[in-house]
Parts: C-alpha cells; structure tokens; sequence
C-alpha cells in the first residue's frame, strides 16, 4: 500500500515538475539575455504553475477508494488504511514540494547551486528528525503513524520555499506577486511537459506491470 501511495504521489510530482523543467529554461534564457526581472517573473508563473497543480492533486482525494484496489489493495484492510492516510497527508504537500521545485530551478537558472545544496541539507535533515518524532509521538508529539512522515515532508518542503525564496531575492532575483501570464505559462508548459509526460508514462507502465505480476 505504501509503494501504491508513492507511485500516484510521484506521478502528481512528475506533472509538478513541468514547472520546474520550464522555469528552469526560461530562467536561464532571460538570465542570459540580462533581465533578472525575467527571471523572477518566470518564477512566479512556475509558482502560479504549483498552486494549479496542488488544486488538482486536492480534487483527486475521492478517488482515493477507487485507486488501491485498482492494484489490489483490498478495500477495509489495514494496508489500505495506512495507504491511504498516507497519500491523503501526501497530497497536501504537493504545493510546497512542486514550489520548491520551481524555486530551484530559478537557482539553476542564474547558475548558483549552493544555496540549493545548502537548503537541501537543512530540510533532508530536519525531515530525518522530525519523522520518527511525528510518527512515534515522542517528546510529547502526538502520535500520527505514517502520516507523521507525510506531514514531517511537508512541513520541511513548506520551509525549503521559505528559504529558497529569501535566497533567491537576495541573488537579486525580484520575487513579487503577479497575476498568471497564460503566456508565459503556455511557454513554460510547452517545455516542460514532454519530459514530465514522459516520466508519466514510465511510472504508469511499472504500475501496470506490477499489478499483472501479482495476478499471476
């Protein structure tokens, strides 16, 4: 049940990172052309990109019951409960995971990796502290089970944002809100989804194949 909940949250991730492939070129190309104030607009519109996908990630919960029997997940067990009170809690995190995503790319963009790397150790190890606090309810913590380690992910993806975001305005990179630019959304979409559809499709083979292994 745990690998099922993976496998349709990396699928939504997958289609998250249309944004953070598109961003990642438009970025690079305004970068060259000079224009940080480019480069921040496309960040913008790849977090417009997020929000778009998260909404569609929370419209996808009741389908949830129909999912896992879909790969043989009985219906009341224990391992569809666990299941799907992960992929509930996961879903949740599409926002913040695919934001994150997005705000990297804006890093690989103007060619500086460091502040990534060094978000990526704050938030990997505060995830590795947070998750058995959360799952085992120690130190007073409430007990969550398997959806300690989602929300522990989370909350550790909503803080790579904050991070990120900060950076990124100080490697003058101008982050301010704006409205969603079809234009530049259709830009960012055209180039990122072959790659993300791609990955999509993969992902739905193995899926497909390890439920026909387990018929057998």
């Amino acid at each position: 049940a745990m690998a099922a909940s993976s496998f349709a949250f990396w699928v939504l991730l997958l289609l998250g990172e249309v944004a953070s492939l598109g961003v990642h070129a438009v970025a690079a190309a305004r970068e060259g052309a000079g224009s940080r104030h480019g480069v921040g607009e496309a960040v913008v519109q790849g977090l417009w990109f997020s929000v778009f996908c998260a909404g569609f990630a929370l419209m996808l919960q009741p389908l949830i019951s129909v999912y896992f029997p879909l790969l043989g997940v009985e219906l009341g067990s224990e391992a569809f409960a666990s299941g799907s009170a992960y992929l509930q809690g996961m879903l949740f995190g599409v926002l913040p995971l695919t934001a994150s995503g997005v705000l990297d790319a804006g890093f690989k963009g103007i060619a500086e990796l460091k502040p990534v790397l060094a978000v990526n150790l704050v938030c990997v190890s505060l995830n590795f502290v947070l998750d058995p606090l959360l799952m085992w309810g120690m130190f007073g913590l409430p007990k969550l089970g398997v959806v300690g380690a989602a929300v522990a992910t989370n909350i550790c993806s909503g803080l790579a944002c904050l991070l990120s975001w900060r950076l990124l305005q100080k490697h003058g990179v101008p982050l301010k809100f704006v409205w969603p630019d079809l234009k530049v959304l259709r830009l960012i979409t055209r180039i990122g989804a072959p790659i993300s559809l791609g990955g999509v499709l993969f992902t739905g083979t193995y899926i497909a194949l390890g439920r026909l292994l387990q018929s057998l």
